[in-house]
């Protein structure tokens, strides 16, 4: 189990054997479960964390006047699933991005981690009709990956294997030729494209693109789009143009038949860099779409409420009960969001324990202290460094919301799965510095 591994250092396990680096790889999340991580469960050397011993650690950083009067905290030993530590843990409040571990866990649950999604062209109804059918992946971009990246999931990638299929051997005459007709699939996804709980700004300045099933560069495809699958189809039209195939009329919105002919696809990267690219850059679209994915999956509604639905649903497979929880989106955008800390600590046990053989691959998505992510310039200040590359957390700020949940390797080598939370801090940065503090005084704890 991942427990095994992670029970010594977090420094390092983004993909290769613990304990040794100092620096964490930014290499892309495995694409299967690596060898270490099935290690068996082993008994800790010492007597187990206390609730005693976690409250005189915590003492100090949650006296912090910037973390407001209503803050909740969690804290389990993740070797036994115990909580061990709680103040008002069960009590709903709002989670800002630590919502994305839960939409971490539903998507790593209804697809497995080395699954990839396919974006698509097959043949329409009409004769000379191309259809692109979106299979909802996030990060699908215009260009063709550079070196440094593995995915050829990009438009051009696809245009060109598009063209090959379609174009005759001399490479100028589409087959038949007459033009053809280019429309897109995006039904995979439904509802609005943006939720009813999000101001307008949000799409407005670029925090989070519109969501649907069919969107290339984050959804921003020459811009802020009203409508991303058009500006996908527009650009893949493009695209094709540039490689001979003579495209005519503005693309509109269809449907594949069911038995449709497949002509060309590309792979996205496995579930798990997906995850990984939601969690370590807090990235709002990928965590949305990932919402509507499981939902698809999981309660055959991708939307924005089949999301949360797939949610609730993937919570009682592991055995979580989801009370408290209400969610209005998989980002944590939406301050109608509530999740109890206690559930956020849950499904971090059920991920340090690879629950399902598939949550393994959120604990190497989330930020590594001071080194990834966005938590790559915190833990900085001399209280928090002893967090250093021992802690793996999701962070979470709205306007007077500062969260963060994750996993951190005590001094004795115990494994600790915490969510601490402030809903109505009135300093975010003394909030921040407040939390790390906090994790800090876990990792250099014996918490007796």
């Amino acid at each position: 189990m991942l427990i095994a591994a992670l029970g010594t250092t977090l420094v390092g396990i983004a993909g290769g054997p613990a304990a040794t680096a100092t620096v964490p790889p930014l290499a892309t999340a495995p694409q299967s479960t690596p060898d270490q991580l099935l290690a068996p469960v082993t008994a800790p050397n010492t007597t187990p964390p206390t609730s005693a011993g976690i409250a005189a650690a915590l003492a100090g950083p949650l006296s912090a006047p910037g973390l407001g009067p209503a803050t909740t905290v969690a804290v389990f030993d993740a070797r036994t699933g115990q909580l061990i530590y709680d103040k008002s843990a069960s009590k709903p409040v709002t989670p800002a991005s630590t919502t994305k571990l839960l939409t971490a866990a539903a998507a790593l649950t209804a697809y497995g981690a080395d699954h990839r999604i396919k974006t698509t062209v097959v043949a329409g109804v009409s004769p000379n009709e191309l259809v692109l059918v979106g299979g909802g992946d996030p990060l699908l971009r215009s260009a063709r990956p550079n070196s440094k990246e593995s995915s050829d999931a990009s438009l051009a990638q696809l245009a060109d294997r598009t063209a090959a299929a379609v174009l005759s051997a001399g490479g100028e005459t589409p087959v038949g030729g007459t033009p053809f007709a280019l429309t897109f699939d995006d039904g995979l996804f439904s509802g609005p494209m943006s939720s009813p709980t999000w101001p307008p700004t949000y799409v407005q300045e670029g925090i989070v693109s519109r969501i649907t099933a069919l969107i290339a560069d984050g959804g921003f495809v020459g811009g802020i789009n009203d409508d991303p699958s058009l500006a996908t189809t527009k650009k893949f039209a493009e695209l094709l143009k540039v490689r001979g195939v003579n495209v005519s009329g503005s693309p509109k919105r269809s449907s594949a038949p069911a038995d449709a002919s497949e002509i060309a696809n590309v792979e996205s990267l496995p579930m798990s860099a997906i995850v990984q690219q939601a969690l370590e850059e807090s990235d709002n679209t990928t965590a949305d779409m990932l919402a509507h994915l499981a939902g698809a999956a999981v309660v055959n509604d991708g939307s924005f409420n089949g999301g949360a639905r797939a949610v609730t649903e993937v919570l009682n497979g592991l055995g979580i009960d989801p009370s408290g929880l209400q969610l209005f989106d998989g980002s944590g955008l939406s301050r109608d969001n509530v999740i109890p800390a206690r559930i956020l600590g849950q499904v971090l046990n059920a991920m340090a324990t690879n629950a399902n053989d598939n949550l393994w691959a959120a604990t190497y998505g989330m930020p590594v202290a001071g080194f990834t992510g966005s938590l790559d310039d915190r833990f900085v200040a001399p209280a928090t460094q002893p967090g250093r590359g021992q802690v793996r957390a999701k962070t979470g700020t709205l306007t007077g919301v500062s969260t963060l949940a994750g996993l951190v390797t005590a001094a004795d080598g115990d494994l600790l799965a915490f969510a601490f939370m402030a809903p109505t801090a009135p300093d975010l940065l003394a909030a921040e510095i407040a939390w790390d503090q906090a994790a800090a005084a876990l990792a250099q704890c014996g918490c007796k």
